[in-house]
């Protein structure tokens, strides 16, 4: 039952809310020539029922009061706008005028749903926060990976060998050579280093080199003889140089060093930076990857 103070009366039932919000909305309007300080009271029978408000009761004007009385609403974060109007019209501590929301047979008074709706709108902030924040994890560590995956690849490698983690290895161990030697060996310079004091040194503390010049047979395949070389060298030198992989031989043969580095766990790859190249002036991604580190 909706009853208008002094004069009036209007019967509703709370069994159907929406009708009832809307005709309360229409006698509110028709009453907008009633003068200013005139109250309307509003009591609801059914009060097992839901009731719903319209928001149109907020463009009450002309001083004119309303008294609510008891009602129960439903426990919805859109209702939050009915506690908002009590508190700015200072009722929520009239005895009068009592809104509760009903939730799991437990009634919460309209100012706590307000705290549950705040409370919810920072929980929803927290989870697009965090859900902003995985995605850039994500999107960083993708790449990351991209640009920078070979040395990852090598990090990694240097943690397994230096924490010990080693691992099966199907390559056999049994190698020919200790060490393969890789240089552009028509420069005169870079040549007479690597022969003269390069291999001279390491050969007289027992390692067993590689040297392609001296070591190939002559009139073999080339890239043949690249490729067994490689596979019977446990680590590797590679001499860089300006015009390191301006060759075509150049290349196969970095190709097998990095082939057979990557299948032997514990072959390692020593690169030399004679020019003092700096990594941006290098192509090749794994030669990069090694003057960073």
């Amino acid at each position: 039952m909706v009853k208008f103070c002094h004069s009036r009366r209007i019967f509703l039932s709370g069994k159907k809310p929406m009708p009832q919000a809307t005709e309360v909305s229409k006698k509110i309007n028709k009453s907008s020539t009633k003068p200013a300080g005139y109250h309307f009271c509003l009591f609801f029978n059914h009060a097992s029922q839901y009731i719903d408000l319209h928001r149109n009761i907020q463009l009450m004007k002309n001083g004119r009061k309303i008294v609510i009385g008891n009602i129960t609403i439903e426990c919805s974060c859109r209702k939050k706008w009915i506690a908002n109007w009590l508190e700015n019209q200072n009722r929520l501590l009239i005895r009068h005028d009592r809104i509760v929301c009903r939730k799991s047979n437990k009634e919460l008074i309209t100012l706590y749903m307000i705290d549950n709706c705040s409370f919810r709108k920072k929980y929803l902030a927290y989870e697009r926060y965090l859900i902003v924040g995985l995605f850039l994890i994500v999107l960083i560590a993708t790449l990351t990976r991209l640009i920078f995956k070979y040395e990852l690849y090598l990090f990694l490698r240097k943690c397994r060998h230096k924490f010990k983690f080693n691992v099966f290895n199907p390559v056999d161990q049994s190698s020919t050579f200790d060490i393969y030697i890789s240089f552009r060996e028509d420069k005169e310079d870079i040549s007479k280093w690597v022969i003269g004091v390069l291999t001279t040194h390491l050969e007289t503390r027992g390692f067993k080199i590689c040297l392609p010049p001296r070591d190939f047979d002559l009139g073999g395949v080339h890239v043949d003889q690249i490729m067994t070389h490689t596979a019977s060298s446990k680590n590797f030198v590679v001499v860089l140089s300006d015009d390191y992989l301006n060759t075509q031989y150049q290349v196969i043969e970095w190709g097998h060093i990095w082939n057979n580095y990557k299948r032997n766990i514990n072959s390692n790859i020593l690169v030399i930076n004679y020019d003092m190249l700096h990594s941006k002036n290098l192509k090749d991604q794994r030669l990069k990857a090694f003057l960073r580190l």
